[in-house]
C-alpha cells in the first residue's frame, strides 16, 4: 500500500488568502448578476464578457436594452457590496490572527490585559506592536534584550526607549549613533551629560565625575571598589577568585583613605603603584572617620609576609586600574575647579537629565570607570526611592545598558533585575548573546537576570543552539492534526488517516530565523509572541531625531 506523505493542516494565513480570492470571485459574480438583472443585452452565462471588460478596463457593450435601476436599488446594491467586502476582509484578518494563536502564541487580548494590570498600572510608551496593537510595558517592568550583531537593536529599540523615557536616563553604548539621535530631544527635558573618557564622540562638553567622592562612607567605598574590580575579567586560574578579592580589599581601603584625607584618584593611583607609601596607612590608622580594622586589611594584602600574594595582588589591581594609565582618562574622574559642575549621582536621580556613557569596549576599555559610575547611580536611586512615601521613584529612572557585559557589568545586576522595578528603576540590559551573561555573572547569575526580566526580547540571528533550545522548550508544545492519504497497489479508492501529534510552538530554527524588525516577546507568565518593532525613521518624531543628529554633529564640529 502506498502512503502519501503526512502533511499539516492548511495554515490560517493560507485560509485567509483563499478567503480573499473567494471574495474577488464573489464580487465579480455579484457585479455580473447586477448587470444581468438590469440589462437584457447580457446573458446569465456571459461571465466571460464581464471579465474581459474588467481586464481591458473598457465599457461593457450591452446594447440599447438596458434597464435603469431606481435610486433605492442602486443604494441597496452598493450597501450589500460594502457589507460583503467588509465581512470578508474582517474574516481574513481574523483568520491570520487566529493562525498565530493556534500556534500556541499569546493572544493580543491576553497580552493587553496582562500588561495593563488593573487601574493602578502606569504604562510606558510602546516598544513594539502585536496584532497591530501597541505593546506598552509597565513602569515597574524590567527587560532583557538578546540581539546578535547587526540586528538593529539601536534603531529598533534603544532610540525609542531613551527618547520616550519619562524620567532620568542612563544609556551605555560602544557607538555614537544612539547619542546623536536622542541628545537634542533629551536636552529639551533636562541636562545632557556625556561621560566619554575614550573620545568615542567629539562632543565638547565632557562630563566629569569625582570617583573618590563619597568613599568616606564605608559602604560607598566597598561598592565602588567592587564595581571597578568586577568590570575587569580575571583569568580562570585556580587562585583567580582569591586575588580578585585581594584587589577589591586594597582598592576599597585606598578609596576610603583618599576621600577621608581630601585626596583624588591621582593619589590612589600613586599609592597603588607603591605599596610602601605610608600616607594611606596613616589616614586609616589616625583619622577619626576611618573604618576600624581597614588599616590592617590593607597591610595584609599590600605588605604581608607572603611576597607572592602581595605580587599577585599588585598585578590584579594593576589590571583594574589599567585604563587610568592614560592621563586624559584620569582627568574625567578627577574634576578640577575650572571644569564646571561635576556629575552628582544623588542630584541626577531626582532630575530628568540624561547620562550617556560611551566606550569602545575591548580589553583596554574604560569599563571599570563606567561600571563604577552606573553603580553609583543605582546606589543613589535605591536610597532616594526609600525616601519617598511609595518607596519608589516617580517618574522612574530608565537604564538602557547596551553591551552591558562588556562595558558596564555592574556586579549587582541580578539583584537589580529582581527588585529594581519596584523601586522605580526600569533596567534594560542588552547583550549580543546569552553566553555573555554567563561569562560575566556565572550560570546562576545569568539565569536570574533572564528569569527576573518581566519583558524578554529575543531577536533573530543567534547561533547559540543550546540557549535557543531552552527558549524553544520554554515556549512549549502545541498539538497539530496531520492527514495522510493511502493508496492500495491495485489503485482502489484511497483511504484517509488523521492523527494528532505534538510539536514545538517555535523550533530552534524558527527562533534563529526571526527576521530583522521582529522579535520574540515573552511577557511575565504569558505565552510568547512574535512582535513587530518600529525603527526610529518610521516614528512620528523621525524628523526630530534627524535634527538631533545634525545638532550633535554641529556641536562636534563635523560636517554632515
Amino acid at each position: 500500500m502506498a502512503t502519501r506523505e503526512n502533511r499539516p493542516p492548511i495554515k490560517a494565513s493560507t485560509r485567509a488568502n483563499v478567503q480573499l480570492a473567494l471574495l474577488a470571485v464573489a464580487l465579480l459574480a455579484y457585479w455580473h448578476l447586477t448587470l444581468w438583472v438590469t440589462s437584457t443585452g447580457l446573458g446569465l452565462t456571459d461571465v466571460d464578457r464581464t471579465l474581459l471588460a474588467l481586464v481591458r478596463l473598457s465599457p461593457l457593450d450591452l446594447g440599447e436594452d438596458v434597464t435603469t435601476a431606481s435610486l433605492p436599488v442602486v443604494l441597496a446594491i452598493w450597501f450589500a457590496l460594502v457589507i460583503l467586502t467588509a465581512l470578508a476582509l474582517v474574516g481574513a484578518v481574523a483568520a491570520r490572527h487566529r493562525g498565530r494563536t493556534e500556534k500556541g502564541m499569546v493572544t493580543g487580548k491576553a497580552l493587553k490585559e496582562r500588561v495593563t494590570g488593573g487601574p493602578s498600572a502606569t504604562l510606558l510608551e510602546p516598544i513594539a506592536s502585536y496584532h497591530g496593537q501597541p505593546v506598552r510595558p509597565r513602569t515597574e517592568d524590567t527587560g532583557c534584550v538578546i540581539a546578535p550583531p547587526r540586528q538593529g537593536k539601536t534603531a529598533y529599540l534603544a532610540v525609542g526607549q531613551v527618547v520616550d523615557a519619562p524620567g532620568a536616563v542612563v544609556a551605555t553604548s560602544t557607538k555614537v549613533d544612539l547619542f546623536r539621535l536622542t541628545a537634542q530631544p533629551r536636552a529639551e527635558r533636562g541636562r545632557v551629560w556625556v561621560f566619554d573618557p575614550e573620545g568615542v564622540s567629539a562632543w565638547p562638553e565632557a562630563a566629569r565625575w569625582n570617583i573618590v567622592a563619597g568613599c568616606a562612607d564605608v559602604k560607598v567605598a566597598m561598592d565602588r571598589a567592587k564595581a571597578m574590580v568586577a568590570a575587569r575579567p580575571m583569568d580562570g586560574s585556580r587562585n583567580a577568585g582569591f586575588f580578585h578579592e585581594a584587589a577589591d580589599t586594597v582598592l576599597r581601603c585606598l578609596l576610603h583613605a583618599a576621600d577621608l584625607g581630601g585626596h583624588t584618584m591621582r593619589e590612589v593611583l600613586a599609592w597603588a603603584r607603591d605599596f610602601d607609601n605610608e600616607t594611606p596607612y596613616a589616614i586609616l590608622r589616625e583619622h577619626e572617620g576611618a573604618a576600624p580594622g581597614w588599616a590592617k586589611d590593607l597591610e595584609k594584602f599590600a605588605r604581608g609576609e607572603a611576597r607572592e600574594t602581595v605580587s599577585s595582588t599588585d598585578m590584579s589591581l594593576s589590571l583594574v586600574l589599567k585604563p587610568l594609565a592614560d592621563p586624559r582618562v584620569v582627568d574625567f574622574v578627577c574634576p578640577a575647579a575650572g571644569d564646571g559642575e561635576a556629575f552628582d549621582p544623588d542630584l541626577f536621580v531626582r532630575s530628568s537629565d540624561t547620562l550617556y556613557l560611551l566606550s569602545e569596549g575591548g580589553s583596554s576599555g574604560v569599563a571599570p570607570l563606567i561600571t563604577a559610575l552606573v553603580s553609583a547611580v543605582v546606589r543613589a536611586g535605591r536610597l532616594a526611592s526609600q525616601r519617598t512615601a511609595a518607596g519608589r521613584l516617580d517618574p522612574p529612572i530608565t537604564f538602557v545598558l547596551d553591551e552591558v557585559a562588556n562595558i558596564a557589568p555592574i556586579p549587582d545586576l541580578p539583584q537589580l533585575m529582581a527588585d529594581g522595578g519596584g523601586r522605580g528603576m526600569s533596567v534594560w540590559p542588552v547583550v549580543q548573546d546569552e553566553s555573555q551573561l554567563r561569562s560575566r555573572y556565572g550560570e546562576e547569575g545569568a539565569k536570574t537576570i533572564w528569569a527576573a526580566a518581566a519583558v524578554k526580547l529575543l531577536m533573530g540571528g543567534s547561533s547559540n543552539d543550546g540557549f535557543l533550545e531552552s527558549v524553544s522548550r520554554l515556549l512549549g508544545d502545541r498539538r497539530v492534526t496531520r492527514s495522510a492519504r493511502h493508496y492500495s497497489e491495485r489503485g482502489e479508492t484511497p483511504s484517509f488517516n488523521v492523527s494528532t501529534e505534538k510539536e514545538r510552538v517555535l523550533s530552534v530554527s524558527d527562533l534563529r530565523t526571526i527576521p530583522e524588525g521582529r522579535a520574540l516577546l515573552l511577557y511575565r507568565d504569558l505565552p510568547g509572541g512574535i512582535v513587530d518593532l518600529t525603527p526610529w525613521w518610521k516614528r512620528s518624531d523621525a524628523e526630530e531625531l534627524k535634527a538631533s543628529t545634525s545638532w550633535v554633529l554641529d556641536g562636534e564640529g563635523i560636517t554632515a
